[in-house]
């Protein structure tokens, strides 16, 4: 370990970090107030050391478990999360500039799904559009695309969506392949490992069928995390 800093010494749960520019870096977590919060904070690029203050902090709408966040275009980035209470999932936008300032308020914030948004994970598909994969009602998988501007505005209509397991989607993860290929990674029925690729287009529709699937553990998969090494794999 090079560095460390208690950011919250209350609670600090279901963090999410993306990097902003340079030696900035943005956080989403659960607070411990319970509320999904924005922070910035500044991390040596060269030798790891993290300044210990925040640069800016944001509160998002609601209480909240289980964020995501990924950097969506220019100044705007995407945070998705269950909902405290209800369990539904929402995706919000906030702006943040390259050295860290965060804009004093939400873009805008949609309702995924008005039931059941466990796990939400999120991906780019191209500039303006994203993909979001997640444990709805009765733990079925679901996917979903949405068109987000260039100044935060999100479509509230879904530009496509596939229940990609009608039985068991647990915990799933998405990731960008190449081109329009993709690949969700989740847990089964039988509480083992599946890995499915898939087409999405540039426009977010989805090609509701698998184009190969491996099962990748037997016998326990609980939360899978997929990551590009380089190229292909």
């Amino acid at each position: 370990v090079v560095d460390v800093w208690e950011h919250d010494a209350s609670d600090g749960g279901y963090d999410s970090i993306v990097h902003v520019a340079g030696d900035v870096y943005a956080i989403a977590y659960r607070d411990g107030t319970a509320k999904v919060t924005v922070f910035t904070v500044n991390v040596d690029d060269a030798n790891g050391d993290i300044t210990n203050a925040n640069i800016d902090t944001q509160l998002l709408t609601y209480s909240g478990y289980e964020c995501n966040m990924i950097h969506v275009n220019n100044n705007i980035y995407a945070v998705a999360y269950r909902e405290a209470s209800t369990y539904d999932g929402f995706i919000e936008t906030i702006s943040i500039d390259s050295s860290g300032v965060i804009s004093d308020s939400v873009n805008e914030t949609i309702e995924f799904d008005i039931a059941d948004g466990y796990y939400p994970k999120m991906t780019m598909v191209d500039y303006n559009t994203v993909a979001i994969v997640y444990q709805g009602t009765g733990t079925d998988g679901y996917l979903k695309t949405y068109n987000i501007s260039s100044t935060g505005d999100i479509t509230n209509t879904n530009a496509s969506w596939w229940e990609f397991d009608n039985v068991n989607g647990g915990t799933p993860t998405i990731i960008h392949i190449d081109g329009s290929m993709y690949a969700i990674a989740y847990r089964d029925s039988s509480g083992d490992g599946q890995i499915k690729t898939l087409t999405i287009a540039d426009t977010g529709i989805i090609t509701k069928s698998w184009i190969d699937s491996l099962e990748f553990d037997t016998a326990d998969a609980l939360y899978p995390s997929l990551f590009n090494v380089t190229s292909n794999v």
